[in-house]
C-alpha cells in the first residue's frame, strides 16, 4: 500500500475522532445541544420534506430500531412530528417541527462557528482546497456504497 494511502487512512481516524468532539461544540446559552447521534438524524430530515423511518434508517446506515429510539426522543421534545403516510395509511412519516428546524439552525451555526475558528489559519484557498477535496471523498463513497448495494443484491 502506498505511503500517501496510509498516511490518509491514519488522518481519516484522527479527523473521525476531532468531528466527535466538534459535535459537542457549545450552542448558545439556554439553547438545547443535539448530541451527536440527534444531530446526524435532524440533519437527515433537514434534506428531506418528510421520510419515513424505514428510508431514515438506511439514509443513516443504523437499525431501524435505533432510528426509531431517536426519533421517538426528538418527537419527545417536540423537535419532530409524525403523521400518517397519506400513500400508505400503516406507515408514517416522520417531519421536523418549526422548533427542529430552529434548535438544528442553532446547532449548525455552532458548529460551522467553531470550524471558522479552526480554520482561521488557512487561507481561503486552502479552505476551498479542502472542500473540493473532502466533497470528492464524499462522492466516491457514496459511489462505493452505491456499487457495494448492487453486488449485496441477488
Amino acid at each position: 500500500m502506498p505511503d500517501s494511502v496510509e498516511a490518509c487512512a491514519s488522518e481519516l481516524i484522527t479527523f473521525v475522532k476531532g468531528m466527535k468532539r466538534l459535535a459537542l461544540a457549545p450552542v448558545a446559552p439556554g439553547e438545547r445541544t443535539l448530541e451527536r447521534p440527534a444531530l446526524l438524524c435532524m440533519f437527515a430530515l433537514a434534506e428531506h420534506s418528510e421520510i419515513r423511518p424505514s428510508a431514515l434508517a438506511e439514509n443513516l446506515f443504523i437499525d431501524l430500531s435505533t432510528a426509531s429510539r431517536q426519533l421517538a426522543a426528538l418527537e419527545a421534545e417536540g423537535l419532530v412530528a409524525r403523521e400518517r403516510d397519506p400513500d400508505d395509511r400503516r406507515a408514517f412519516l416522520v417531519h421536523m417541527t418549526d422548533e427542529g428546524k430552529r434548535v438544528l439552525h442553532a446547532n449548525m451555526a455552532a458548529r460551522r462557528a467553531l470550524l471558522g475558528e479552526l480554520l482561521t489559519d488557512w487561507s481561503e484557498d486552502d479552505r476551498r482546497d479542502f472542500a473540493r477535496l473532502l466533497g470528492q471523498l464524499n462522492v466516491n463513497l457514496q459511489k462505493h456504497h452505491t456499487i457495494g448495494a448492487c453486488k449485496e443484491s441477488p
